[in-house]
């Protein structure tokens, strides 16, 4: 639950919170990071693969798109949300680097992307260098708690693939 915590303290304190913020959350599952913004009254958006979770994330207020991320782009317009959450979604992909660059697309000019991933190290830093590609504003690195805090040793100087911590490459 850490990381859903340390997310949205992020958000509260980076991003402006009011009727109009919209939030994307990725793989929502069942809507736990909703929970932790339940004071605020912005929109929120799902993707989804299981049924059953959709129906979930319905009840709790979610507008979610029952699609396949892997053959399917998201159905939003570029720069649509000021928030994309994907919680433990992009180490199931065959293609992840599909779906960072669509939670990209969709991310607002400023806006924040979180990726909570297992430590599935060389996945990680490649995931972390896509989304450094697309970095246009520091978070200090309180972030990693929800990025992954195991990452920085394995893939430091002389790790896997270099340094690969996009809240230095920001």
């Amino acid at each position: 639950m850490e990381r859903y915590r340390s997310a949205a303290e992020i958000v509260r304190r980076e991003i402006p919170l009011n009727p109009e913020t919209r939030f994307l959350d990725v793989g929502c599952g069942n809507g736990i990071m909703k929970f932790f913004f339940d004071d605020v009254e912005g929109t929120w958006h799902g993707i989804e693969a299981w049924a059953e979770r959709v129906a979930c994330c319905e009840k709790l207020g979610y507008k979610v798109a029952e699609i396949n991320i892997e053959s399917t782009a998201f159905p939003y317009p570029d720069g649509s949300f000021d928030t994309v959450f994907a919680s433990h979604v992009i180490e199931h992909l065959n293609d992840p680097t599909r779906a960072i660059r669509e939670c990209a697309r969709v991310l607002k000019p400023g806006g924040l992307l979180f990726s909570g991933n297992t430590h599935q190290t060389a996945l990680l830093c490649r995931a972390y260098q896509l989304v450094a590609s697309f970095c246009t504003k520091k978070i200090e690195r309180n972030a990693e708690c929800f990025l992954g805090p195991l990452l920085a040793p394995p893939c430091g100087p002389g790790g896997l693939i270099g340094s690969c911590n996009p809240l230095e490459a920001c």
